[in-house]
This record gives structure tokens, sequence and C-alpha cells, in this order.
């Protein structure tokens, strides 16, 4: 059964929905209108209670929300926008309570955050920087955005970031 016809402005386009993640009480995907690009959206699983969360990338640039993933009741997703590139973003579910995480990459730079899996009350992902490279980085349960500096090259480095 159709939820939404999302994409009204073109007659036989799709609103490229992507696979969603549900966080409290929603559903949290991407899909464009036709109006926006490619934006975070949301739903409850009826017609009224679907709707665009977030315009990122303002106007008909697209946003791309990937990746997304849960931790502690926060979404976690990669997302373009002119000037920062494609970063790390973060939602308590509520407009105002969403937010870049970290440029990584600063400025126009990407660090393309992608590869994204909870590893107890952790999240892993990989994201490029100019000093490391792309590299692993932890999103701890407090939010915060770690480098594991133990690594080296030709050893296994500290894992215990990873680990309860």
């Amino acid at each position: 059964t159709l939820v939404k016809d999302i994409n009204t402005v073109v007659t036989i386009a799709s609103s490229a929905p992507s696979v969603g993640l549900a966080v409290g009480g929603s559903t949290y995907f991407s899909a464009t209108d036709g109006l926006t690009g490619i934006e975070l959206w949301k739903t409850d699983g009826t017609g009224p209670g679907t709707q665009l969360f977030l315009n990122i990338a303002p106007g008909a640039v697209d946003s791309y929300p990937r990746c997304l993933t849960e931790l502690g009741g926060i979404l976690y997703f990669a997302a373009y926008r002119p000037g920062e590139g494609s970063e790390l973003w973060r939602t308590d579910g509520t407009v105002p309570g969403t937010e870049l995480v970290a440029d990584l990459a600063a400025g126009d730079g990407s660090s393309s955050p992608c590869g994204f899996a909870r590893v107890g009350n952790k999240v892993v992902f990989t994201a490029w920087d100019e000093t490391y490279g792309r590299e692993l980085r932890v999103i701890d349960d407090l939010g915060q955005v770690l480098l594991p500096t133990s690594f080296e090259e030709g050893t296994f480095g500290d894992w215990s970031l990873f680990v309860e």
C-alpha cells in the first residue's frame, strides 16, 4: 500500500526513497519531492505523518542523507551541504536538535563518512581527512567523534575504544 506520493511535481517521477531506519517512533529515510533535492524525510507510517524532515542543502541541491544509524536514540547520518561537503550529522528527532557533528574535512572538502556499524555503545565508521586519509573513527556514547590515535602502521593498535 502506498503511504504517500512524495514527488507530485512530475507525474511519472520517482521520489527515489531509500531504505529507512526506525528511531524513536519515526522512520527516517531520504527522498525527493521534486522541489527539494534528495533530503531527510520521516514517517510515522501514515500519509499525513510522512513529511520532509529537514532540507539540509538549500533549494534543489541534494544533501543525499545516507548511512543512517542509531545510537542512544540519536540518528547519525552522512549528508552534504554546500561549503561543508559530505560530513557527519545527527538528530534527536527535532529540527532544532539536528546538527553537523564535525566538519572532518574542513571547508568544501568531504570526509564522506560511511560504513557505520554499532559496536556495543559506540558507532564505528570510516571518514577521510587531509591528515590521516581514510581512517576508522568512533562515535562514543557521549556523541564525541574519536580517532583511535594508537593505530600505528604495521601494528594492530589499541582496540580498547571498541569494547566495553
